[in-house]
């Protein structure tokens, strides 16, 4: 008597949207990122931020040779030095930042700017004081040899502060493109016409 059936179909669950938990970690996610409905930008960022804390890792001045060529005393990498540590740290902030921004497709942009300044003084800092060994060899006199000069001004800096150099100046470049791309979408947006609606009525009411 008491056993009812219904013939009414099930009502779906609504598809989750940006307040439901599996819009960033289930289907939802792995669409936009397929759907490129996430910036491409955060994943550079976060590579330059990655090959900027791979760069603290690697020895920061160059390693020191006997005439044998095996290596002398101690090699130090980039974080046993304090300012290789505070772009370390910076570095990893900034990749943090960026997996959030890739995961919850958020903009939070301050961490990368202060990775950003921070490299640029740290570096500027850096080749002030051992400039004078990567220029030399291209402005000693006697015989030249382009190959020769290249090979002992890239001796003249540990590795570490190469893979630093380069991902700071990618960031600063990803950075100067997105301005540029922004002020040129806001210059091709239509003006609104000169002496409009307002005007406009105005006339009528004469």
């Amino acid at each position: 008597m008491n056993d009812i059936t219904y013939d009414e179909p099930v009502a779906e669950a609504p598809a989750g949207g940006p307040g439901d938990a599996s819009y960033y970690y289930g289907e939802g996610f792995w669409m936009a990122l397929f759907q490129g409905q996430i910036p491409k930008q955060n994943f550079y960022l976060l590579i330059a931020s990655l090959m900027c804390v791979f760069g603290t890792l690697l020895p920061w001045y160059p390693v020191p040779e006997t005439t044998n060529g095996v290596i002398a005393g101690e090699v130090l990498k980039g974080v046993d030095y304090m300012s290789g540590a505070v772009i370390c740290f910076f570095a990893l902030m900034a990749s943090g930042v960026m997996i959030y921004n890739i995961r919850a497709r958020a903009l939070l942009f301050w961490p990368i700017l202060l990775m950003l300044v921070d490299n640029l003084f740290i570096l500027a800092l850096h080749f002030l004081r051992t400039g004078k060994g990567f220029i030399t060899p291209f402005t000693k006199d006697g015989e030249f040899v382009l190959k020769d000069a290249a090979w002992e001004a890239y001796r003249s800096q540990g590795i570490g502060i190469y893979f630093v150099t380069f991902a700071t100046l990618f960031v600063l470049l990803q950075i100067l493109l997105s301005v540029f791309m922004a002020a040129g979408k806001d210059k091709d947006k239509p003006k609104p016409a000169a002496g409009g609606g307002g005007g406009g009525a105005a006339r009528r009411r004469r």
